[in-house]
């Protein structure tokens, strides 16, 4: 897959590593969870807020110049709704095996953007339990980039 611009690529493995560890530890809510989220309308809104804080982040933003937002918004819009415990997730970014090792993303930049997600869920008044069980799903990521 083609990318105008290696920030794009590094701000897409950023999202895809977070979500994609979850996925391979096996790690997903169910539908109370889904549904504690606000459904897939409240997810999208979670995403909206989530987006805005991580491009007002100045310790990351510069990795998203050029991005297709989009498609950062459908891609995300999915993968939350399935980790969440939501209806099933289509085919998304998938990196190549070589491009997945050279721009793997580090710890740092998944830390921002889990301390961004769980921002634009407080804000989207997601009650404290739910938040932390979306939260607790994305582990996986942090603890294999450390």
């Amino acid at each position: 897959m083609y990318y105008r611009s290696s920030n794009t690529r590094h701000a897409i493995y950023g999202f895809d590593s977070l979500c994609a560890a979850a996925r391979a530890a096996g790690h997903r809510g169910d539908a109370t969870l889904h549904a504690a989220l606000g459904g897939e309308s409240g997810i999208a809104g979670i995403v909206e807020r989530y987006i805005g804080i991580v491009a007002a982040d100045s310790r990351i933003n510069h990795h998203f110049s050029g991005i297709n937002i989009v498609r950062l918004r459908l891609m995300l819009v999915r993968h939350f709704s399935w980790l969440a415990g939501g209806p099933q997730l289509n085919v998304l970014f998938v990196p190549a095996r070589s491009e997945r090792r050279e721009d793997k993303a580090d710890l740092h930049v998944l830390t921002v953007l889990a301390d961004g997600l769980d921002d634009a869920l407080q804000q989207s008044a997601v009650p404290s339990s739910a938040r932390r069980r979306f939260l607790a799903l994305f582990n996986p990521a942090l603890q294999m980039a450390a």
